[in-house]
């Protein structure tokens, strides 16, 4: 019998990696874009198993709770990851669940299928899935979720998302449909929009629920994002809309701390205390790094890349404490260890033709590529040092590119050709 997590462990667990990151803010969920960025070192650390312990207070001692799994493909993608529990009656990690992927001619991810384990059957079986469309650029446009209906052996769709993006590329709403199987149509459930600031910095996030009997949008909650100077999030206020009073009242807040080189060492959330008119603090997550590894010189799973934003290094481990009310101080309540092994990446040849490289490098205004061995155009992409996309497009030979708007500083940019990938490193100055 599986060493079963209750709900409230649950629930904290699945705020490890999803708290005060920029670039998760910015996206407002995991997005399947491009997988790992590669910088120009052959040696890179590949994330192969998350660990985390649950502190059991009754015995006053660490016990295993979960393990997350990964592998990849030859071209540093996650092609599947893997749920684990701790079966304390074998002392063995057991299966709960599997995720596969499958990636488009572009190196996005198509698909997610998603597999349960059945106790009853001992094995796993498919549970649902999420297909995703994008646009000529390469961003998502569009998700849809299915269920395995066991019954008559079919798919049956649950929900969507629809994604719409302003004049720059950023995201500038999400809408959320729901499945109505009685008259087979979709419904609309809620939506948000999103409002930037300086540097594209996401400013302010509006949810809105959709009221079917006014069939209108509903304003009912919203988030506002600080920065500090460097441009890392600092704070996520959470407001709920107060109707009878038509007014804003506080509901959460996340504060978030940097060290020296932009890497998060701790995030804490606060819930608003009606009664006594202050913040309570809830939960607290602490964050070590191992500085010798920059994050483009990780392979993780594409969906880290988000979580791991706010991050400039390879991220080690992550301690979660609980506010102790009676005693007025946090209580450890979990640890997470992530576990990584060399690997070997050449970057000579990778998409089958002979590339020579960014030219100049550093640039100012403009850079070209040059490369032979191809007809036609492959798509090339900018990243930020946050590795967030910034610039897509398909280009030809020794095409000029103008970059006179971008700040200066350090970019990371993907070269893409029939789902190979090469990257490099460029400078602005």
């Amino acid at each position: 019998m599986k060493n079963k997590i209750t709900f409230l462990t649950m629930m904290l667990l699945a705020t490890l990696f999803a708290i005060g990151q920029s670039h998760l803010f910015q996206t407002d969920r995991n997005f399947p874009q491009n997988p790992t960025l590669k910088s120009s070192l052959e040696t890179k650390q590949q994330l192969d198993s998350l660990v985390t312990q649950i502190w059991d207070e009754t015995n006053n001692q660490w016990v295993i709770g979960y393990k997350e799994g990964f592998i990849y493909d030859g071209n540093a993608r996650l092609i599947q990851d893997h749920d684990y529990e701790w079966d304390e009656t074998n002392n063995a990690w057991e299966i709960n669940e599997k995720n596969e992927y499958t990636y488009d001619a572009n190196g996005n991810i198509s698909e997610i299928l998603t597999y349960d384990w059945d106790e009853n059957n001992n094995q796993l079986v498919q549970d649902h899935k999420e297909e995703f469309t994008y646009d000529g650029s390469g961003k998502l446009i569009e998700d849809f979720d299915y269920r395995w209906d066991d019954l008559f052996a079919q798919w049956i769709f649950t929900h969507k998302n629809e994604y719409n993006y302003d004049a720059l590329g950023n995201l500038s709403q999400r809408f959320y449909y729901g499945w109505d199987e009685i008259s087979s149509q979709w419904e609309p459930n809620w939506k948000n929009e999103y409002i930037y600031g300086a540097n594209d910095n996401l400013w302010q996030k509006l949810h809105y629920d959709w009221e079917a009997f006014s069939s209108q949008w509903v304003l009912n909650g919203k988030n506002e994002y600080s920065y500090d100077e460097d441009g890392y999030l600092t704070q996520v206020m959470g407001y709920d809309w107060d109707e009878p009073n038509n007014q804003w009242v506080f509901s959460d807040k996340d504060e978030n701390t940097y060290d020296a080189e932009g890497n998060l060492v701790q995030s804490i959330i606060y819930g608003w205390d009606e009664s006594n008119s202050q913040w309570e603090p809830f939960l607290k997550e602490e964050y070590t790094y191992d500085d010798s590894y920059t994050f483009s010189n990780l392979i993780i799973p594409y969906y880290f890349e988000d979580e791991l934003g706010f991050s400039n290094h390879k991220l080690e481990s992550i301690i979660a404490y609980l506010w102790d009310e009676a005693g007025s101080d946090w209580i450890e309540f979990s640890k997470s260890v992530l576990h990584y092994s060399e690997q070997n990446v050449g970057l000579n040849d990778e998409l089958g033709i002979a590339f020579f490289g960014v030219y100049p490098n550093p640039f100012s205004e403009n850079f070209s590529l040059h490369f032979s061995g191809i007809p036609g155009q492959l798509t090339f992409s900018l990243f930020d040092i946050k590795g967030c996309k910034i610039f897509s497009k398909e280009i030809r030979y020794g095409e000029t590119l103008n970059m006179e708007g971008l700040n200066y500083g350090m970019y990371f940019y993907s070269i893409n050709l029939n789902g190979k990938r090469l990257n490099g490193k460029l400078i602005k100055q």
